[in-house]
Formats: structure tokens, sequence, C-alpha cells
């Protein structure tokens, strides 16, 4: 497997036992194919009127494909979502983007601004540029510093936002965590552990994997339940962020490919799901698709992997979403290969990229791999390149910016170290002073 370079933090309640290792990565979206008209005539030859008649038909039916053609090219530019065609006929890529802070942000003064300098609510800015999908990350009692607002009160008044005032599509992203979860951080919930135990390491394994699934079931189901009595059910819902190495260390870690006890609470939280449903009497058509995320997106022989160990231990997803980086998950080649790869073994499944980011200004990383300049012009060259694999992907996929609204962070921060994460501000599709940039439209147009 492939090393992994990371982003590390440290978590304010947990400095005097130990440093945590924190990683962050982006966003993105997807497409959904359709199926081509096909049009039969009937020759006749009656003599010539029946000739006459004929040419009508003819010209009639080649009025009504012009008139199709047309329409599908309307509903193409007037929807949110891109449409496209390629060889497997019409194919549709939501844009979304996960703007989980945007609510804290405008709490604490932020006004954010449109790419002309209008005023605009931080959520109608992306449905007016064309975006069809929003994620949303849902904690477990966070304290509110490192831009952790994300409770159930703060999730729930998100949801009405995203799905009633704008229309968009939910994907919610559960962090069994009370900190960021990546590929270095997966920590059982501070609530969820004894009275004396409020770090981060191996002390948390005496916490039994029956309680642990106790606890992930009554959590999920609890969320469900909110947002389904708001009218506010997700699309999709991810079972954990970047789970490479499982959830809730020590009892979810997946060690050495094992992925009973990992496999054993992620069917704990869809079972929660299909309960919460059926508690409520809500149609299953509506039922949200369950996205696996893995930190993987340029690592096809990983990701191949470790997808086929997750069904075999008797794992259940509807989508593979990546996340994907250049400084840390290999070139475009490397994603458009892996996704190929994952539709050619898992091709009842879909792959999305829920995360992914590029700098629009000159970060203070010295990553090695930034394929495009860090400018206004090398994001939008970034997010338009990451659009054309997408496109020739070839099958239904979403794609979503991850740090969409991560701007003027200084304001709502919330930590006593007074750190902004400038790095991560500097990837985000707003400047410094909230003002749109152009890479909002890279996924659009």
């Amino acid at each position: 497997m492939e090393s992994l370079e990371l982003e590390w933090e440290i978590d304010p309640d947990e400095e005097k036992e130990k440093e945590m290792l924190v990683h962050r990565d982006l966003r993105q979206r997807s497409r959904l194919s359709s199926v081509r008209s096909h049009f039969d005539t009937t020759q006749y030859d009656n003599g010539r009127r029946t000739a006459r008649r004929g040419l009508m038909t003819i010209t009639c039916l080649a009025t009504f494909m012009m008139f199709g053609a047309l329409v599908v090219r309307f509903s193409s530019s007037s929807s949110p979502s891109q449409q496209t065609f390629n060889s497997r006929g019409l194919i549709q890529i939501h844009a979304g983007f996960d703007g989980s802070e945007a609510l804290g942000a405008e709490r604490s003064h932020v006004q954010f601004k449109d790419i002309d300098g209008t005023p605009k609510d931080p959520l109608e800015i992306f449905k007016d540029h064309g975006y069809t999908y929003s994620r949303l990350r849902v904690m477990v009692e966070p304290n509110g510093s490192y831009g952790l607002f994300q409770d159930i009160d703060y999730v729930k008044e998100m949801a009405r936002e995203i799905v009633h005032t704008n229309s968009m599509k939910l994907l919610l992203d559960f962090h069994y965590s009370h900190w960021w979860a990546d590929p270095g951080n997966q920590w059982i919930p501070l609530g969820w552990r004894g009275v004396n135990d409020d770090s981060n390491g191996s002390n948390t394994s005496n916490i039994t994997l029956a309680v642990l699934k106790k606890n992930v079931y009554k959590h999920t189901r609890a969320v469900m339940e909110e947002l389904i009595s708001q009218n506010t059910i997700p699309d999709a819902v991810q079972i954990g962020n970047e789970v490479n190495a499982g959830i809730l260390w020590e009892g979810g870690r997946i060690v050495d490919g094992d992925m009973q006890n990992f496999v054993q609470l992620t069917n704990s939280a869809i079972d929660a799901i299909k309960d919460s449903f059926s508690a409520n009497e809500v149609d299953n058509t509506a039922f949200p698709k369950i996205v696996m995320h893995l930190a993987s997106g340029g690592w096809k022989d990983f990701t191949e992997q470790w997808c086929t160990n997750f069904t075999k231990a008797g794992g259940i997803f509807d989508v593979i979403g990546l996340s994907y980086y250049p400084f840390w998950h290999g070139s475009l080649q490397d994603l458009a290969d892996n996704m190929k790869n994952i539709k050619k073994v898992f091709p009842n499944k879909d792959v999305w990229v829920v995360e992914s980011a590029y700098y629009w200004t000159e970060t203070s990383s010295d990553f090695q791999n930034l394929p495009f300049d860090q400018t206004e012009d090398g994001q939008f060259d970034y997010l338009t390149a990451l659009l054309d694999v997408l496109t020739d992907y070839g099958h239904d996929t979403a794609v979503f910016y991850w740090g969409s609204h991560w701007t003027r962070s200084h304001l709502w921060m919330n930590n006593t170290s007074n750190e902004t994460w400038e790095e991560t501000s500097n990837r985000s599709l707003f400047d410094a002073n909230a003002q749109a940039l152009k890479g909002i439209d890279a996924l659009i147009n």
C-alpha cells in the first residue's frame, strides 16, 4: 500500500495526554445515465398521395427529433446537474460542495458574496451557480471549536436550508466522533467513554464492541428521526468519514484487513436507518444511498482490496466515495484508473468523489504534486481537469468540493490557540474577503 502524507493538528481537549494526527481532505460530485430515444419509420407505397403523406411524416419526425434535442439541451443547461453525451449515452454529473462550516461562519458575521460582489446567502450562491448536492457532516457532541459546530440542532437547521430553501440534495456525513474523523483519527466520542477518560488513544479499548454497536445505533437513529420529522431525509448517508482503517478505535479499527468488528458497526448504523424509516412509516423508495468513504482517490489496488474485504465481511454499500487531493492521492490519471477499475470490479456500485479541492493562492506546505498553478486560474484549471476525468469515467457520478466556505476563519474557528488553518482557507472557493472565486463555475461548465 502506498504511503499517505498527512496534515496534522492537535485536539485541544487531548493536548495534555497525547498529540493527535489529523488529516484533512476536500470535495466533489455526480452523473446519471439515461436511455437514448429511437424512432422507427414505416414505408408506404400507395401512390403519389401516400408518398406525399410519407414526406410529411418524415418532416414531422425530423421536427420532433429536433425539438427533443432542444429540450435535452435546455434541460441540461437549466438543470443544477451537468448532463453530457458519451459512448454510453446521456450521463449526469451532480455538482456538490461540503459547506458544513457555512452556517457557523454566517453566525459569526461573515458576509459571503457572489463573484460579482453581490452579498448573498452562502448556500444560495451555490444553488445559483448550478450546484445540486450539498454534503453535511454530523458530529457526536462537538464542543464548537475548530469549525466543529455540527451537533444535531445545527445539522437540522442547515438541512432545512439545503433541502427546503435551496431545493438541493443532501449527503449526510456521519463522523462518529467529537473530533475530525479521517485515516489518522477515529476516536470514540468523549460522551461515550468512562467519566475519567478524556483522551485519545488505546485506553479507549476497554469499551466493548457491544457497547459501541449500541451507541452507533442510538446516535444514528436519533439523527435520522430528527431529519425525517422535519422532512429533510438525506438522499445519501455516509457511514463514517475516510474509513480506511475503520472507525471508533480501538473496537472498530481494521487490523491486517480484518473487518469483522468494523462491519458490525456499519451494519448497526444501517439497521438504525432502516428502523427509523419503519417507525415513521417512510416509503422505502426514499431510502438513502449508503456511502462508504475512503481517502484513496488514486490508489487503485488499495481501493479494490478494501472493497473486496468489506463485502466478504458482510459490508453493505451503494456508493464508494473517494477523497482525491492531487498532493496526497496521486495524479488525475491515477484517479481515473481507480474509478474505472472499481466500476469494473463492482458494476452495481456507484463511484463518487466526495472530497476534493485545490489552492487558489500560495500554500506554505512543501507539497511535491501540485500539477496546476496555485492561483485562481490554477484552481479553475484543476477543477476543469477533474470534471474531464468524471466525464470520461462514463457513468453516473457526483463530486463534492470540500471546505467550500472556509474563509475568514479567524472569526469562527473558536480555539484558544488562535489557529485559523490558513492553508485550508487557501483552497476554499471564496477569497480572503468571502467573495466567490471563478473556480465555483469549473464543475458546472
